[in-house]
C-alpha cells in the first residue's frame, strides 16, 4: 500500500489554519499568531489586521461556545440531571469527545442515551459511550439508533453492566461472520428472545442462530413460529424443551426420507410450519458451531476495529477536539457572557428605547436652538463680504444697503438663541396641547354633541308650542268674532242699568235734605241733622210705644209704620208749632227706614267726596 505524504506549509498568514482549528485565544494559537509576528511579511500585515483579529476570535470563541452550550443542553434535556449529576456528565462528555473522531452532537446523545436507559455514569458510561460512537462511526450507522435497539437487547436478556461491553463485541462480531444488519439482529433477538431461552438457546446461541438464518435465507416467521409450536406441544407432553427438542432435531436428521422427517416434523412443529423445519434441519440450518465460535472466540473489537480505520483524518479530528475542549472553558465564559448580555439587552430593551429616544430629542431641541444662530451668523458673514466687495469695487450707493443688513444679521445674531428657544418651547408646549387635548378632547367632543342634540330637541318643542300657540290664538280671535255682537249689546242694556241705578242713587240722595226740610230740621249740614236726628229720636222716639200726656215732640216712624191715637182732645197740648189737640189726620204718609236711608246716603255722599258720616251716628 502506498504511503501518504502530507505537506503542511506555514506561511505569514497562519489565519486559515487558526480558524479551522477553531483555537481562537488558545495556546496553540498564541504560538502561530507569535509565529507570524516573526515573519517579515506577517509584521507588516498585523497591525492593520489587530482589531479584524480580535472580533474574528471573539466570533470563534463565541461559536466555539455555543457548541459545548448546545451539547450540554442535550445532557440536561435527555436525563434530566442538575447539578453535581448534570456536571458529571459534562466531565464524561468532554472525555468523550476529546478521544474519539467524532463531532459534539453524537457524543452528547450518546452520553445521554446511555445514562437515561442504563443509568451509568463516570468511566462505565465513557467506555460504553466510546464503543458506541465508534460502532456507529465504523458501520456507518446512527448512534441513537444503535443505542436504542442494543441496549434493548442487553435489557431483555438480563446483560449485566460490566458485560454489555463484551456483549456488544459479540454483536459487532455476529455481524462481520454473517453480514446481518445490527439493528434488523438486535430487534429479532429480543421479539423472539423469551421462546428462544425457554428452548434453552443461550445469548451467544440466539445471536448466532438469527445471524445464520438471516445470512442463510430461512423463513424467520415460519421457523420461530413452529419453534414456538414445538415449545406448546412439549408442554403438552410434560417434556423439558431442551432435552425434547434435541431429541427432535435428531429425529428428523436420521428420518429415512423427507415425508418421514415432515410427518415428524407436523406433530411437533404444527402442518404451517412443520416442512419448513424439517428442511431447516436437515439442511443443517441448526448447525451453529462455526458461527458460534466466531462470536465467543473472536478476538476482534469495536475499538480495536476503530483504531485500524483510523488515519490522518481521524487522528485530526481527535487532534482537534482535544484542543478544542481545552478552550472549552474560556469559549464557554464567552459565549454565557455574550448570551446573559444579551438577555440583559432584550429585557432592558425599553430602557435602550427610550435611552435613544431621548438623545434623539435632545439632538433635535439642540438643533432647534443652534440652527437660528447658524443662519445669523452665516447671514452677517455675508452681509459683511458684501461690504467688502462693494468697498472694493466702489459701489458707493449700495454701502448704506450693507451696513444695515449687517446691522440686521447682528440683531438676528443676537435674538437667535431666545427664537430657537422659543421654537423649542412652541413645539413643547404644542406637544403638551395635543397630549391634554387627547385625554379631554373626546369628552368634550361628546359633550357638544349632547348640547347639540338637546338644543335641536329644544328648538323642536318650541316649534311645536308656538304653532299650538297660533292655533290657540285663531280660535280665540274666530270666537271673539262670534260674541263681540252680543258681548256689544250686553255691554250697552249694562250701561242702561248703571244710568238708571245711578239716576235713583242721586234721587236717594237728595231724599233726606228734602225729609229734613219737611220736618223743620234742615239749616245744618247732613251729618249734623243725622246727629239731630239722633237726638231726637233718643228724646223723642217711640219705636218701642208710650203713653204721653203733656205736649211732646216724637219721631214717628223711626223704626217702621207706626199709627198715634190720641186718648184725648186737649186743645194746645201738642207741641208742634200749630198746637195740638184734637185729631190730626195724616194723610198719604211716606214711612221711610231712616237707618237704611242713612247708611245709603252716607256710602253715596263718601264716593262722591263728601262728609263722611261716622259709623256711630247710623248704628
Amino acid at each position: 500500500m502506498a504511503g501518504r505524504e502530507v505537506k503542511v506549509a506555514i506561511l505569514g498568514d497562519a489565519k486559515g489554519l487558526i480558524t479551522a482549528l477553531g483555537l481562537g485565544d488558545t495556546a496553540v494559537g498564541k504560538f502561530f499568531t507569535n509565529l507570524q509576528a516573526k515573519s517579515a511579511l506577517g509584521g507588516l500585515a498585523l497591525g492593520a489586521g489587530v482589531t479584524a483579529g480580535v472580533v474574528a476570535a471573539g466570533k470563534a470563541l463565541f461559536d466555539l461556545g455555543k457548541q459545548f452550550d448546545g451539547a450540554f443542553d442535550t445532557l440536561r434535556v435527555k436525563t434530566g440531571a442538575t447539578g453535581k449529576e448534570l456536571a458529571g456528565l459534562k466531565e464524561s462528555f468532554k472525555d468523550v469527545f476529546s478521544a474519539i473522531p467524532t463531532d459534539m452532537a453524537p457524543a452528547s446523545e450518546a452520553i445521554a442515551g446511555l445514562n437515561a436507559r442504563l443509568g451509568l455514569t463516570g468511566q462505565p458510561l465513557e467506555r460504553l459511550a466510546k464503543q458506541f460512537l465508534e460502532l456507529s462511526r465504523i458501520t456507518k450507522t446512527d448512534v441513537g439508533e444503535n443505542i436504542a435497539d442494543l441496549t434493548r437487547l442487553f435489557g431483555d436478556w438480563s446483560i449485566a453492566s460490566e458485560d454489555q461491553a463484551k456483549a456488544l463485541n459479540k454483536v459487532f462480531r455476529a455481524t462481520q461472520e454473517t453480514g446481518v444488519g445490527l439493528n434488523s439482529l438486535a430487534q429479532n433477538v429480543v421479539q423472539f428472545g423469551a421462546p428462544l431461552r425457554n428452548l434453552g438457546f443461550t445469548f451467544d446461541q440466539a445471536i448466532a442462530l438469527f445471524s445464520k438464518f438471516e445470512k442463510e435465507g430461512v423463513n424467520l416467521e415460519t421457523v420461530l413460529a413452529g419453534m414456538r409450536f414445538g415449545l406448546k406441544t412439549f408442554a403438552k407432553a410434560g417434556e423439558e424443551p431442551i432435552a425434547a427438542l434435541q431429541r427432535v432435531i435428531t429425529q428428523i436428521k436420521a428420518a429415512g426420507s423427507a415425508a418421514e422427517a415432515n410427518a415428524l416434523a407436523f406433530e411437533v412443529f404444527g402442518v404451517r410450519a412443520g416442512p419448513d423445519m424439517a428442511a431447516a434441519i436437515r439442511e443443517g440450518r441448526f448447525e451453529l458451531d462455526s458461527v458460534m465460535s466466531a462470536i465467543t472466540n473472536g478476538k476482534d473489537t469495536i475499538r480495536g476495529a476503530a483504531r485500524d480505520t483510523n488515519d490522518f483524518s481521524e487522528q485530526w479530528k481527535i487532534f482537534k477536539n482535544t484542543l478544542l475542549t481545552e478552550v472549552e472553558p474560556v469559549a464557554t465564559r464567552v459565549f454565557t457572557g455574550i448570551s446573559q448580555a444579551m438577555e440583559w439587552v432584550t429585557e432592558h430593551r425599553a430602557d435602550f428605547k427610550r435611552f435613544f429616544d431621548d438623545v434623539a430629542l435632545a439632538v433635535s431641541a439642540a438643533w432647534t436652538v443652534v440652527e437660528p444662530i447658524y443662519k445669523a451668523l452665516f447671514d452677517q458673514l455675508v452681509a459683511v463680504f458684501n461690504l467688502i466687495d462693494d468697498l472694493i469695487h466702489g459701489r458707493w450707493a449700495q454701502l448704506w444697503g450693507d451696513v444695515v443688513a449687517i446691522f440686521e444679521a447682528a440683531f438676528n445674531y443676537l435674538v437667535a438663541p431666545l427664537r430657537g428657544f422659543y421654537r423649542l418651547f412652541e413645539g413643547t408646549f404644542q406637544d403638551v396641547a395635543n397630549a391634554v387635548w387627547s385625554v379631554i378632547g373626546p369628552p368634550l367632543v361628546w359633550l357638544k354633541a349632547r348640547i347639540d342634540e338637546i338644543a335641536g330637541a329644544v328648538v323642536w318643542m318650541a316649534g311645536v308650542y308656538v304653532g299650538a300657540i297660533d292655533q290657540v290664538v285663531g280660535a280665540g280671535t274666530a270666537l271673539w268674532g262670534v260674541i263681540d255682537g252680543p258681548l256689544a249689546a250686553l255691554w250697552s242694556i249694562l250701561q242702561k242699568i248703571y244710568n238708571t241705578a245711578r239716576d235713583a242713587a242721586d234721587a236717594i240722595r237728595n231724599i233726606p235734605s228734602s225729609i229734613g226740610g219737611a220736618i223743620g230740621i234742615g239749616g245744618g249740614s247732613f251729618a249734623e241733622e243725622v246727629e239731630r236726628v239722633e237726638r231726637l229720636k233718643a228724646k223723642y222716639g217711640g219705636a218701642e210705644g208710650a203713653i204721653v200726656n203733656r205736649p211732646t215732640l216724637a219721631l214717628i216712624g223711626e223704626a217702621g209704620p207706626e199709627m198715634l191715637v190720641p186718648l184725648h182732645r186737649a186743645p194746645g197740648a201738642s207741641p208742634l208749632p200749630n198746637g195740638g189737640g184734637g185729631v190730626i189726620v195724616i194723610e198719604n204718609v211716606i214711612v221711610l227706614d231712616g237707618e237704611v236711608v242713612a247708611r245709603n246716603s252716607a256710602k253715596h255722599f263718601g264716593r262722591a267726596g263728601g262728609p263722611r258720616i261716622p259709623r256711630r251716628a247710623i248704628a
